[in-house]
């Protein structure tokens, strides 16, 4: 992993947290099978979006916990 406070270190944040929301959004979605159209979209974007915010902090957290270490 590239660290993070750097344009590739921020690159892969954002492709780790784009998989996240879609894995996110995939859960909410089948666990809809019913009715794929009657899906509650709002709560299923909010839900992979918040999903995706904790997939950064993790990311900055992390970063922070190793440069703290390495010191």
């Amino acid at each position: 992993m590239a660290d993070f406070f750097t344009k590739a270190g921020l690159i892969d944040a954002g492709k780790r947290a784009a998989r996240t929301f879609a894995q996110a959004l995939g859960s909410a979605v089948l666990l809809d099978t019913t009715n794929l159209l009657g899906v509650d979209w709002k709560f299923a974007v909010s839900a992979a979006a918040g999903a995706a915010l904790i997939s950064l902090l993790q990311n900055i957290s992390g970063e922070a916990i190793r440069a703290k270490t390495a010191e």
